[in-house]
């Protein structure tokens, strides 16, 4: 599809989308602002041309005229703020956050008041995080004529009010980087500004201000507390950006330098225009070692081993097939599956799941009825440990830490543990007891979770945080995740999750039209729910992944011993093996 078709649709369904809620100015082409493959939706190359109000507007269309206004960035809001009374005009706080609202609903008028009545599909705090909610207004704007005999806004909305077009196609969705506690990797936190926004300054500016409430047990900032810039980030022709950073930083150790440098360089090379970093603080150069070249700037590419995904990950499937466990070459489609060294690369030891961790170089096996678990070294064969008395484990998973985790137990009973040095220990986990977990996976980066949970009868996506300290590790911050596709089609039947990379995921669904479940990709906050696969009769039992943005790996298993490997959005050709679980590493 070239360019000229892309931007022809977009202005069409903006079109289409602005006259469903009855405003009728026409967008003008803009700037375009790009960001990396961590962005969930690239940004519109259209703008909303914000209308000042017209002479003898009615009540509606003074609301609908606001609602376009706030739909346009800008710095204060002032052509907004023109539809307001003035009394409010000043007060009104565009900045204290937004409420994004599901398509298709317009104002209404009767008896002088006008009304938006909407689903509310997720809201964005004013540290720019997004939480997907299931809620709903009803806002009663408060129409006033004054003096002048105009109509304006009385009883504007706290915030802004935007609806899920404009939030998807004129926002963008990028992420701020913090290290996590062991300083030893990044763990992304996203956020969502307005398209015209969106700057280098805006960014740094938005890492200045911490990270989000929910990760923020979890990670920390290598920029010491009230930092600020000195003056705003400019970036030249040659895409270097010039950071003037005021408070301590100069009492920053090697490591630490280390670490604000990445945080600001792995943030800013979400915009194409940013090739790399001059550092300065109060205006002479910030010494940060040999990152910087000798003109003193840290390429954008400088730290590449703060990646949330590990440096080593092996990318064969380990499957079991015909009673064997076996790893798989998906770059050799003819090659023959390799049995796995130990006892488990024989037929008769009745695997039922597996794990592998990140190299490649051992796995875990679920076996009798899942009530054991054993660990292999896939150099030896050797067993290094052997545990069971479990009831009902799930798929285990290896993090990237090495700690081999596992979910045992009967509804109301289960259990989180760890496997550490050939020792169980507790995982302490704020889970209320009606919620079961039957399927869990690890982010790359290991500080989140994501969870399918039954409750009420019902099964969600969620995800929890991790925390360790002292030894002990501690899981909390539960929050489900609603799933609405972009045709607000909602999944409701999730038996299955995987991570695809540091931002993003696949879950198996259902819907209340479809009952077979099919593959859906998504961001961790769900801005956008896509379905990337058909089921033909799938049955499909379990998904397995590979967290590496670089490459896209995933095989579904169905019943019967069949499988299909993800090549391509609904391009999924059944694997010729007789599979009945599937694991890649991680």
């Amino acid at each position: 599809m070239t360019t000229r078709v892309r931007l022809l649709r977009v202005v069409a369904a903006l079109a289409l989308t602005l006259t469903l809620a009855g405003c009728v100015a026409i967008p003008r082409t803009g700037p375009v602002i790009r960001a990396d493959q961590t962005t969930t939706r690239p940004s519109s190359q259209v703008e909303i041309a914000p209308q000042p109000p017209v002479t003898d507007a009615s009540p509606r269309q003074v609301v609908e005229g606001f609602l376009q206004a706030m739909a346009a960035y800008e710095p204060d809001y002032s052509t907004a703020r023109l539809y307001l009374a003035p009394a409010v005009r000043e007060t009104w706080q565009p900045a204290s956050g937004v409420t994004v609202y599901a398509d298709g609903h317009a104002p209404t008028e009767s008896n002088g008041a006008v009304v938006l009545d909407a689903p509310v599909v997720g809201r964005i705090d004013t540290r720019n995080a997004y939480t997907p909610v299931t809620d709903k207004i009803s806002t009663d704007f408060g129409l006033q004529r004054g003096a002048d005999g105009q109509w304006r806004i009385a009883r504007p909305p706290q915030g802004l009010l935007v609806s899920q077009f404009v939030f998807e196609n004129f926002f963008q969705h990028l992420n701020l980087y913090w290290p996590e506690p062991g300083g030893q990797f990044l763990v992304p936190d996203p956020v969502s500004m307005a398209q015209g926004r969106v700057s280098a300054t805006t960014l740094v500016d938005a890492l200045m201000a911490g990270p989000g409430d929910w990760i923020a047990p979890v990670v920390h900032s290598a920029l010491p507390g009230g930092g600020r810039l000195n003056a705003p980030v400019s970036v030249d022709g040659s895409g270097v950006a010039k950071v003037d950073l005021a408070g301590e930083i100069g009492a920053l150790d090697q490591q630490q330098r280390r670490l604000l440098v990445g945080q600001v360089t792995w943030t800013l090379g979400q915009l194409p225009t940013v090739k790399g970093v001059r550092f300065l603080h109060d205006g002479t150069d910030y010494p940060v070692g040999d990152l910087a070249d000798q003109g003193g700037v840290v390429p954008i590419g400088a730290l590449p081993t703060l990646s949330a995904v590990p440096s080593v990950l092996d990318n064969h499937l380990f499957a079991v097939s015909e009673g064997r466990v076996v790893r798989i070459d998906q770059g050799d489609p003819t090659a023959p599956a390799a049995p796995i060294a130990g006892i488990f690369g024989q037929a008769g030891q009745g695997p039922e799941g597996l794990a592998v961790t990140a190299a490649g170089d051992a796995v875990a096996v679920v076996t009798a009825g899942a009530t054991r678990v054993t660990g292999v070294d896939l150099a030896t064969g050797d067993s290094t440990f052997d545990f069971s008395g479990f009831r009902q484990l799930l798929r285990p998973q290896y993090a990237r830490t090495g700690e081999l985790w596992l979910v045992s137990g009967a509804p109301g009973e289960q259990r989180i543990q760890v496997v550490v040095d050939g020792q169980v220990r507790e995982v302490s986990a704020d889970i209320p007891p009606a919620d079961r977990i039957t399927a869990f996976r690890l982010s790359p980066d290991g500080v989140r979770l994501a969870l399918v949970i039954e409750s009420g009868g019902r099964s969600h996506l969620a995800q929890a945080r991790i925390g360790r300290q002292d030894g002990r590790i501690h899981v909390d911050g539960l929050r489900v995740v609603p799933l609405v596709t972009t045709a607000q089609t909602e999944l409701t039947g999730i038996s299955d999750v995987g991570w695809i990379g540091p931002g993003q995921l696949v879950v198996l669904a259902t819907t209340e039209e479809a009952t077979q479940p099919s593959p859906y990709r998504l961001d961790p906050n769900a801005i956008t729910v896509a379905q990337i696969g058909q089921a033909d009769r799938w049955q499909a039992t379990g998904i397995a992944t590979l967290a590496n943005p670089g490459t896209t790996r995933m095989v579904i298993v169905g019943d019967q011993g069949r499988a299909w490997r993800y090549e391509d959005d609904f391009t999924w050709p059944q694997v010729s093996r007789n599979v009945t679980a599937a694991a890649y590493p991680g």
